[in-house]
């Protein structure tokens, strides 16, 4: 598996919690259109930086980017929250599930790279 790490860019460890999810992994996808498939893979790490901003920012206020994972469309995993941290993108869920985020919106197919991203790190967590 492909893991951009934190530490990649830039960032020190969570502030948020621990937990250690057991329920399984939740997917997520963003509310608009990315077309990150088709564009060049440091659109993805720009697109990565940028979530983590607007949910620390003023309309969200989270201690963190809320998700414990993202798959980029270019077979790469990035590290959000991690492992055994609570998450916060799945209300009364995040201390029990992991989630991951498609690094696409509504009506973008998943690439078969993001698919495989994906199961790599399902089987990783497993």
């Amino acid at each position: 598996m492909k893991l951009e790490t934190r530490a990649s860019f830039g960032w020190p460890e969570t502030a948020a919690g621990t937990a250690h999810p057991t329920q399984g992994l939740v997917v997520h996808f963003d509310g608009y259109k990315q077309g990150l498939a088709d564009k060049d893979h440091a659109e993805c790490r720009s697109y990565w930086k940028a979530t983590r901003r607007f949910h620390m920012g003023a309309d969200r206020g989270w201690l963190d980017i809320g998700y414990s994972f993202g798959a980029c469309p270019h077979w790469a995993i990035f590290e959000g929250r991690g492992l055994d941290h609570v998450q916060a993108a799945q209300p009364g869920g995040n201390s029990t599930w992991y989630s991951c985020t498609f690094m696409s919106g509504p009506w973008e197919k998943p690439t078969e790279a993001q698919l495989a991203a994906f199961a790599e790190l399902r089987s990783w967590l497993r």
